[in-house]
């Protein structure tokens, strides 16, 4: 066989190659392992890792260990949500991911009507739900040491096995890190579905709360917070223990802006409980 020959042979078998990824690519498609949604996101990071198996008092294999044991409830509460709402019909499969310190949920929402509950929608629904559940995690994280700051988005998503893009995404990624605390609040996209729905004030402040947000360099008048200071707050010695952990952190934390994000967090902490 001729050189020539050899090498229209090779580039004959490439373009199967390549025809067959395309094949591949567009089976993919078909069984749906792409997909677009409209939903929430949520995007959480933990504060004051960098280092932390440098500092004294922390054992790296202790904090290791105590995070592997939070992903692991925050995944069982996951699920758990979800087989509460899809109960109700309201999303499709969340999906749970953590990168390092970071946690992201992405929660499809289902289009349907929800008859007279107006203002009620899926989204809203989802976010009350999600709320209630961070609430409850939120808390559980400061007993652990950890300190989460993060937000929830609304809007369209698009996701596969690997990879989650949208414009819901963008904006979760650009305003999580704004905040100057340790909190949950909500992204403009998701703050306009809280806002619309203000009819409904007693459920809203249940799990939600409007407060002036320290972002950097300026201040997000009236934004919506999770109100996880309130919304689980039943037990008294909790609260007086949880709020004794965060004055602890206050007085040991390393740097003036670390102890700036415990201190608003502090200040946000007797505002929701006094109201």
């Amino acid at each position: 066989m001729s050189n020539i020959d050899t090498a229209k042979d090779a580039e004959h078998k490439t373009t199967l190659i390549k025809l067959a990824d395309v094949t591949k690519i567009s089976d993919s498609v078909k069984a749906n392992l792409f997909e677009e949604a409209e939903g929430v996101i949520v995007l959480l990071d933990a504060l004051g890792t960098k280092g932390i198996w440098n500092r004294k008092g922390k054992d790296p294999m202790k904090v290791l260990k105590t995070w592997s044991a939070l992903k692991d409830e925050y995944a069982r509460a996951i699920e758990s949500l979800n087989n509460q709402l899809q109960t109700h019909g309201y999303f499709e499969e969340p999906k749970f991911e953590v990168f390092s310190d970071t946690i992201m949920v992405s929660l499809p929402v289902k289009n349907r009507e929800l008859g007279r509950d107006i203002g009620r929608t899926p989204l809203w629904w989802t976010i009350m739900s999600i709320g209630e559940l961070l609430s409850k995690l939120f808390r559980v994280s400061i007993f652990h040491g950890f300190y989460f700051r993060g937000c929830l988005s609304a809007g369209r998503f698009y996701r596969s096995e690997d990879m989650i893009i949208g414009p819901a995404v963008d904006e979760a990624a650009e305003y999580y890190r704004l905040p100057e605390w340790s909190g949950i609040s909500t992204c403009p996209s998701a703050s306009r579905i809280l806002t619309d729905a203000e009819q409904m004030k007693a459920s809203l402040y249940d799990f939600f709360i409007q407060y002036d947000i320290p972002l950097k360099n300026m201040i997000e008048k009236k934004g919506w917070a999770l109100n996880w200071p309130k919304s689980q707050s039943k037990d008294q010695t909790e609260n007086i223990e949880l709020r004794q952990v965060l004055y602890d952190e206050s007085r040991t934390v390393n740097g003036i802006p670390a102890y700036f994000k415990i201190k608003n967090t502090l200040d946000f902490y007797d505002t929701a409980i006094s109201r």
